[in-house]
């Protein structure tokens, strides 16, 4: 492991969660818009900034998804902008979780990923 990642405000800074307000929240937007809004720095991106491209090319990303008020998890997938910044990172693989169980993950190739992006 080179690198570890998570949904969070940019060190130094409150999560919406902890100040009790969200601006996509409060615009009513869908999961998915409005990231221009958010506070949160994504954890594919904060995984990709704590190392160097040198480690980062032909690496394998490992995304999980975990709902934190119950626990579930949910298939995961990166959002366009980190789609692009994994391909760009040079990473080789994506294994997203899809749900429950130790098989239950999907192998995409990063330079494939605008494309799954699109379904």
């Amino acid at each position: 492991m080179i690198s570890t990642g998570y949904n969070g405000s940019p060190r130094g800074f409150e999560n919406c969660c902890d100040i009790g307000d969200c601006p996509r929240i409060r615009r009513n937007m869908h999961q998915g818009e409005g990231y221009g809004l958010c506070r949160a720095v994504h954890a594919e991106a904060n995984a990709l900034l704590n190392c160097s491209r040198q480690q980062t090319m032909g690496a394998d990303l490992y995304l999980s998804s975990v709902n934190p008020q119950d626990g579930s998890v949910h298939h995961a997938k990166p959002c366009p902008l980190c789609a692009r910044l994994i391909i760009q990172a040079g990473i080789r693989n994506v294994i997203l979780r899809k749900g429950e169980g130790a098989e239950n993950y999907q192998v995409i190739p990063a330079k494939e990923l605008e494309w799954y992006m699109k379904e």
